[in-house]
């Protein structure tokens, strides 16, 4: 009988195992199955009927420690075919996991930043109304990889026919090598100050989320433009087909597509840690101190990068049309991406010359002004109902324990006042979806099943009415 390794089961939540006899061991691991939080699961056998079964425990432990193993015995045809399969489970894991991380603090940081940055929209322009104003120019879209340091010579040429994308860590190392930045992006809810300081620094239009640090966003000097969210909590009512991914890289190139660039080129794009253990152009990091790095298809990595890699595959499949370069062939490589040296890219970008600062200047005055802005009064007044409609389903809860209320009409009327109010909509239909599996999964009483929702909601409810006074105060300072 084959047995797990010790380690393996000290560092590991969820146990994936593929090709092991699922009788035997069980029996073996019946004492570490005992240990509140231990789960298995037995892969390969099943599918799609056992995918549905590994989705819905990555959101029940989406923050819990997985681990793959493989049998010994398997045949190594049969092997070849599971490692497929671990891999296509693994990015499933990794993509629940990232959609969720943003939201550890119940969404309070990301409700923060959308209620805050409501301030910045009095003069907000109209994102749908840029569509193509950069038809036909070259994108040069800037990671902050450690490749960038050896392209500072290429960018400066190619600015000079291109736009220059460039977002987090990428904008500080631009400016630090003197490379003209001609659009610069924010997505993170909570960067590095010290990496993004800078960004008040030059007058390049800056496109970001709702969901951006608040306090960065703040120090913009340039025309800002917030472009809809399509996933996560977000205020946009209007309905816009935007995807930009998970990172600022695949936000950037989303972006230049939508404004009409083409082709794409990626420098600094490398999803990879450099030859020296360096994660970024301008900070060097200890192998020792890569907590999140893995070895991946020969190259350190991240699940974050892993995961961007994958989406911009798509994307390429989404835009045959479009051509799509990387300068250099370092890191991690992306179907659909054709890396190329130097000199072929500089031959395709020569013909491509344009007006580049003209051209940025038509994109402004294409803008049109954005009607039906959402105030922040209406985010005050929706929290207020929402917060009422909640108190008075959990005084239902207390009034008929240990019965559901649910049947009641007291009860139905207040959860369609609840399900019509903007905040439930757009914030906390969206965080339960994210909360829900893992709040649920130790539930067994009918009772607290039932009311958990509602607990949850006050909570967070709390927390947001929290974040709008802190609000008022530091205006007040």
């Amino acid at each position: 009988m084959e047995s797990i390794p010790e380690k393996v089961l000290q560092e590991t939540d969820v146990l994936c195992l593929f090709g092991f006899d699922e009788e035997e061991t069980k029996r073996s691991l019946q004492s570490w199955l005992t240990i509140p939080g231990k789960s298995l699961l037995f892969l390969g056998t099943e599918f799609p009927f056992e995918m549905e079964m590994f989705v819905s425990t990555c959101r029940t432990s989406v923050f819990q420690r997985f681990s793959y193993i493989f049998s010994s015995f398997l045949k190594e045809d049969r092997l070849v075919n599971m490692q497929i399969l671990r891999d296509a489970y693994q990015k499933i894991e990794w993509q629940v996991h990232l959609e969720a991380s943003d939201y550890q603090d119940l969404g309070v940081q990301v409700f923060r930043n959308l209620y805050t940055n409501l301030g910045k929209l009095a003069d907000r322009k109209s994102f749908t109304s840029l569509k193509g104003c950069l038809q036909g120019l070259p994108a040069v879209i800037c990671g902050a990889g450690p490749s960038l340091k050896d392209r500072v010579p290429f960018l400066r040429q190619a600015a000079e026919r291109g736009i220059v994308f460039a977002g987090g860590a990428a904008l500080e190392a631009l400016s630090s090598f003197s490379v003209p930045i001609h659009i610069a992006a924010g997505i993170d809810p909570n960067p590095s100050y010290e990496r993004c300081k800078m960004i008040g620094s030059f007058q390049a239009p800056f496109f970001y989320q709702s969901r951006f640090s608040h306090e960065l966003l703040f120090h913009v000097q340039g025309p800002a433009f917030q472009v809809p969210s399509s996933s996560g909590l977000c205020l946009e009512e209007e309905l816009f087909d935007f995807d930009g991914g998970g990172t600022v890289t695949t936000f950037c190139t989303a972006l230049a597509l939508h404004l009409g660039c083409y082709p794409i080129i990626f420098v600094g794009m490398d999803l990879a840690y450099g030859e020296e253990q360096e994660k970024y152009a301008q900070t060097p990091v200890a192998r020792d101190s890569k907590s999140s790095a893995m070895l991946y298809e020969g190259v350190y990595t991240q699940k974050d990068w892993v995961i961007a890699g994958k989406w911009l595959e798509y994307l390429t499949q989404q835009h045959e049309s479009v051509s799509f370069y990387r300068v250099g062939t370092y890191g991690l490589k992306v179907e659909g991406i054709v890396d190329l040296p130097e000199s072929k890219i500089l031959e395709t970008l020569s013909i491509c010359s344009q007006d580049i600062i003209g051209r940025l200047h038509l994109l402004q005055s294409c803008a049109k002004e954005e009607s039906c802005l959402l105030q922040k009064t209406e985010i005050e007044q929706s929290l207020q109902r929402s917060a009422a409609c909640v108190e008075n389903i959990l005084k239902l809860y207390h009034q008929s324990y240990p019965e559901d209320p649910s049947s009641q009409g007291n009860f139905i009327i207040h959860i369609f006042a609840l399900y019509e109010e903007f905040l439930y909509k757009h914030m906390l239909e969206p965080l339960w979806k994210i909360w829900q599996f893992p709040m649920e999964r130790n539930l067994t009483d009918a009772y607290a099943k039932s009311i958990s929702p509602w607990l949850f909601f006050q909570r967070v409810l709390k927390e947001y009415m929290r974040s709008v006074e802190e609000s008022y105060a530091a205006r007040t300072l």
